[in-house]
This record gives C-alpha cells, structure tokens and sequence, in this order.
C-alpha cells in the first residue's frame, strides 16, 4: 500500500506540473480578488470554469501553490478543509498571489482512474490592493534624480565652456596671467640696464678719443 500510495503522489506531481506549465490564457480559471494582505483566504476546488457538472464522483488529492510546491496534506499556513476540498491560507502574503492548481482523482464507468486539475486563482490577474504609485515610487524616484543629476552636470559644463575664454581675456588685461617678478629680479635687471649704459658711454668715449686723435695727426 505504501509503495502504490508513492506511486500515486509521483503520479500526481507529474501532472500537477504538466498542467500547471502549460501556456493558457487568464481566463480558464476562477479567480479570487482579494483588497488587502495578512488576512485568511479561501480556496474551493469546487469552483470550476470547465464543463464537469458533477464532482461527487472525484476526490480532491493534493495542491499545487503558485511556487509550484505540491502539498498532499496540510502545511504551515496551508490548510486542507472540508476533506481536501478547501485550501485555507493564513496570513496571505504577495508571495502567494497567484495560480493554485487542484488534483481530482475520479473512475470512469470502466472503472479505471482518471485525473482532472482544477485552476484556482487568488489575484492571479494583479495585486488589486496595490497602487500604481505604491508599486513604481522608488522607480521614478530613482529616475528623476538621476534625469536632475545628469541636467545639473551639463549646465554646469556648460558654463565651464562658455565662461573660460572671458576669464583668460580678463586675467591677461589685468596681468596676472604667467610668472611675477620677485624684488631681486627687478633689482638684477636694473643692475643689467646700468651695467650695458655704463657700457655704451664707454664705447662713446673711446671713439670720441680715436676720432680727436685721428684729426690731431
């Protein structure tokens, strides 16, 4: 017995999984909309979008959550009820917003098995409690400091480019562009000038002398 029961929930996984990995549009599942989180929430495997009529004949064997855990009896703050045919969850976080997935295990008029997977939402379609605001605040707040910060670099480039010729023109009117001349460079380049007149006079002098000495002869 314990082998065919292993068999049995290996069985069921794999079509839990099958089931819940195929590409299907938002509307073949009933869907719970729910206002607020931390609350208590009910799932009824019960509720059904497909043409099955009659239930009775099937026997709810394990819950599929949108994380693709697959629970058989109940866990933590998962709870089976009415003989596996609710899905109780306690304080409902954004984490368990999403598709359920019921395993019904039922027998044909032959008499063989035959499984059916029921699709169950809870705020499948959105998290109708949220905001815009609330859910994309940090993402535009992030974007327009960043949009602020690049506009305040390129004004401020901008009027590097545009000022620094006017303030070149106005250190060079003003003389301050380039090296200042210490008080013993003024006084080594007077020294220079006396010493080159002094020179000159002396050149003078000379000539002056060779010319009156040339007449004299």
């Amino acid at each position: 017995m314990a082998s065919l029961e292993v068999v049995v929930r290996l069985s069921a996984t794999l079509l839990l999984f099958s089931r819940a990995l195929q590409v299907s549009g938002q509307t073949d599942f009933v869907n719970k909309k729910i206002t607020q989180l931390g609350g208590l929430e009910y799932l009824h495997c019960s509720n059904t979008t497909d043409n099955v009529t009659d239930l009775n004949s099937y026997t709810p064997m394990a819950w599929m959550l949108p994380n693709l855990t697959v629970l058989h009896t109940s866990k933590d703050r998962f709870e089976f009820l009415d003989e596996n045919w609710t899905l109780a969850i306690s304080s409902v976080t954004a984490d368990d917003l999403g598709l359920y997935n019921c395993l019904l295990l039922g027998n044909k008029t032959d008499g063989s098995d035959e499984w059916l997977v029921n699709r169950l939402g809870l705020n499948a379609a959105g998290p109708y409690f949220k905001s815009f605001w609330d859910e994309y605040k940090w993402n535009t707040i992030i974007a327009l400091c960043a949009t602020g910060g690049y506009c305040i670099i390129v004004a401020v480039l901008y009027a590097l480019h545009r000022l620094a010729p006017n303030v070149c023109l106005l250190m060079d009117k003003h003389g301050s562009v380039g090296p200042q001349s210490s008080d013993e460079d003024m006084a080594y380049n007077d020294a220079a000038e006396k010493s080159d007149n002094k020179i000159v006079e002396i050149d003078n002098a000379s000539f002056d002398a060779d010319q009156q000495k040339y007449h004299t002869e």
